[in-house]
């Protein structure tokens, strides 16, 4: 059976990254906020031909640069259009690109070898990177890109024969993905990995690649300014190319966490392999002596990138996706090394395994009735009960064998049942949950609803939306007038200067109205004369009613 598994080892890998990260992909629908709005701006390029200056629900978006809208403009090319598939597909294959690239890198070229495989299993594993893989959103393309260039330049620094240019590419490209922070962690990192490693290596720091990495953005804001200064959107350019990037790590507006706010996340979105690095970090000066080049190099990468999004204020999960490649390649090289486990290392096996388990449990009695949920009583549609009990069973099983490494170790090996519970953890998420819950979370029923009042009314019939969302719009049939709430602040300041309902209704009076209730709520209780209306639509979307208004025939 080994020796069958040996051989057609290439082939189980490809199957693998396939069931894991391509199918299903379309499944449901784009999940707000952000998949429908890159979603929208893809299309949006796609029907106006404008592939230099984006735009969203008709109106300027400077809040990216082009890159992934490009990606997911050319994977809608095979689709006929931009939908759930095509929008999450260039994350899918970043992801796998990525799997390939810190594999082969890993373990000297041969990425289906024992170490190559075993960093694919562990980085595949990790929950962040999977939940990135099936999201249509920038960073795993981001990722991958910052991996591409950061690895070409380790090899660089090795004294090896690299095209600077080729290492300038991919950092330009990362730029025009979201921004300087793809150039940065890669300089970052390969300053670090110096310092780490003497004063003989920066005679090989790959400065003229840094020089190439500035020309993919001249030449794309070279032909922006020309349109921009066709248009006149000078604030488009100022926000984009200044508050987008230097303001928003130097003083952002929103996603506030504590300095120390990435070192507990890695706890969740790595686990049970975050456990590891504890085990793996080289304490010892002699341990650090001893380290190889490619582990020096993973740890500079590690550090850096941990410490440069932790000096900004804002802070999201998924900003760190880069370091987890880094952190496959360093557990992957501590497990396979150990010989025996001590009692620590048996604990944490132990315990992570339990913990498996005990979810496996808990999903199969919440399916059978056994606990009951309040969160599912609002939904009003069974779960399926096959694909959450298979799922379970599978992750309990990877938890038990998780458990039973603590006891039996196998030397030369990683745990692979953490891996298998994880992995039915994610066809549980995206395979079976996800389409499951889709028709609660989804606006598009709504939004059809809405266009089908907009298609039976006499006359052109204006939409209105209160604090706008582009999955709205993706999945409606016109442009929607975005309103502001009764109080914008600084925390959403898109919303400040925009027209009220009031004002929409005043020039529009046949108009009608999408707004949350809560935000209707706001409008009625303030000491403001609100127009009588009448509620069209009333729907619960995810946790919030949404309705849908028009003035009153005699108002």
């Amino acid at each position: 059976m080994q020796t069958l598994i040996s051989r057609y080892r290439t082939f189980l890998l490809v199957g693998a990254g396939f069931l894991l990260f391509i199918l299903g992909l379309g499944s449901y629908d784009l999940i707000a906020p952000d998949e429908p709005r890159f979603a929208l701006v893809a299309r949006e390029m796609l029907d106006s031909g404008n592939f230099l200056f984006p735009h969203r629900n008709e109106r300027a978006y400077p809040d990216k640069p082009p890159l992934f809208f490009w990606s997911i403009a050319v994977t809608s090319i095979f689709t006929g259009g931009v939908n759930a598939w095509s929008a999450r597909l260039p994350s899918a294959l970043a992801a796998l690109t990525c799997l390939f690239l810190i594999a082969r890198w890993g373990s000297e070229g041969r990425w289906n070898n024992t170490l190559g495989v075993s960093v694919m299993v562990i980085l595949a594993s990790c929950l962040q990177f999977i939940q990135q893989a099936h999201n249509a959103q920038i960073d795993m393309l981001l990722c991958v890109l910052v991996i591409g260039a950061s690895l070409l330049g380790y090899r660089k620094l090795q004294g090896e024969s690299v095209s600077q240019f080729g290492i300038g590419l991919l950092l330009g490209l990362a730029i025009l993905a979201k921004g300087p922070v793809g150039y940065i962690v890669p300089a970052g990192t390969w300053a670090v990995y110096c310092l780490f490693s003497g004063k003989n290596s920066w005679k090989h720091y790959p400065y003229r690649a840094l020089l190439w990495g500035l020309l993919p953005p001249f030449l794309w804001i070279a032909g922006l300014t020309i349109q921009v200064w066709q248009h006149g959107a000078w604030d488009y350019w100022n926000n984009l190319l200044f508050k987008q990037t230097v303001v928003r790590y130097a003083n952002p507006w929103h996603h506030h966490k504590p300095f120390y706010y990435f070192l507990t996340t890695q706890l969740s979105a790595f686990f049970p392999w975050s456990l590891f690095i504890l085990f793996a970090v080289p304490w010892k000066k002699a341990q650090r002596a001893s380290l190889s080049s490619k582990l020096r190099f993973a740890w500079a990468a590690y550090l850096f990138i941990l410490v440069f999004f932790s000096l900004s204020a804002g802070k999201r999960n998924l900003y760190i996706l880069a370091l987890y490649p880094f952190s496959a390649y360093i557990v992957a090289q501590y497990l396979l090394t150990v010989s025996k486990p001590n009692l620590s290392l048996k604990t944490v096996l132990v315990f992570s395994g339990t913990l498996f388990a005990v979810l496996g449990a808990a999903l199969i009695a919440i399916t059978l009735g056994a606990v009951e949920l309040e969160a599912l009583k609002t939904i009003d549609k069974p779960l399926p009960a096959i694909g959450v009990v298979v799922c379970a069973v599978f992750i309990i099983l990877g938890g038990l064998l998780g458990v039973r490494s603590a006891f039996a170790w196998k030397s030369g090996s990683i745990p692979v049942g953490f891996a298998l519970s994880i992995f039915s953890l994610s066809v549980l998420m995206y395979s079976v949950f996800s389409p499951w819950h889709n028709e609660r979370r989804s606006s598009r029923d709504f939004s059809e609803k809405v266009t089908a009042h907009l298609e039976s009314a006499p006359e052109k019939t204006p939409l209105g939306m209160v604090d706008f969302r582009s999955a709205f719009r993706f999945y409606g049939s016109q442009k929607i007038e975005e309103l502001s709430t009764l109080a914008p602040t600084e925390v959403d300041p898109k919303l400040m200067g925009l027209p009220t309902p009031i004002d929409f209704w005043r020039l529009n009076p046949n108009g009608i109205i999408i707004i949350r209730s809560k935000h209707l709520d706001e409008f009625i209780e303030a000491e403001i004369e609100f127009p009588h209306y009448e509620i069209l639509l009333d729907q619960l979307i995810s946790d919030e009613r949404f309705l849908l208004l028009a003035l009153e025939n005699d108002a």
